[in-house]
């Protein structure tokens, strides 16, 4: 799961980069004023920090031997929680950006109810998404223990 989750995060990134991209060279490199724009251009800026955060904690995971004994909390922990917000944050954007372009779509060529089409598709996967959180959250709760300071040091002198 965790290589599946890189390979389609690293998808994602790939494709909004170059989604841009193309929008940017079809306008003529230039930044439209349009809110639906600027949406665009705050998502894209934002998907690069959820990109390069996940990089990060995954490098971090393979590769970080962790902090000191004395430390609080390591760092992995600080830059796994930054990716997790920005890429929660990334979906609510990103499906209001994508509602937003579809209601836009829909009412220039006529079909103006149509555009809650583009409204109801995010409401549902953003619903999707939150009862998926609600019950994995509520499994990992039952079923896992958060080992933390000395516990963590236990279990890693023992394993190592």
């Amino acid at each position: 799961m965790f290589h599946t989750h890189n390979l389609l995060g690293l998808f994602v990134l790939v494709v909004t980069v170059w989604s841009s991209l193309d929008m940017y060279a079809y306008h003529d490199w230039t930044q439209n004023t349009n809110a639906h724009s600027v949406l665009g251009l705050m998502l894209l800026m934002l998907s690069l920090f959820a990109g390069l955060s996940g990089i990060a904690t995954s490098s971090m995971m393979q590769f970080y031997n962790g902090d000191k004994p004395w430390a609080s909390r390591d760092k992995v922990y600080n830059v796994a929680k930054a990716h997790r917000y920005s890429s929660y944050l990334v979906l609510v954007v990103g499906n209001g950006v994508t509602s937003g372009g579809i209601a836009t779509y829909f009412s220039k060529i006529g079909y103006g109810i149509w555009g809650t089409f583009g409204v109801c598709t995010s409401v549902f996967f953003l619903a999707t998404i939150a009862i998926h959180e609600l019950c994995l959250r509520r499994y990992n709760r039952r079923e896992f223990k958060l080992l933390e300071g000395d516990q963590l040091w236990a279990v890693q002198e023992r394993i190592g």
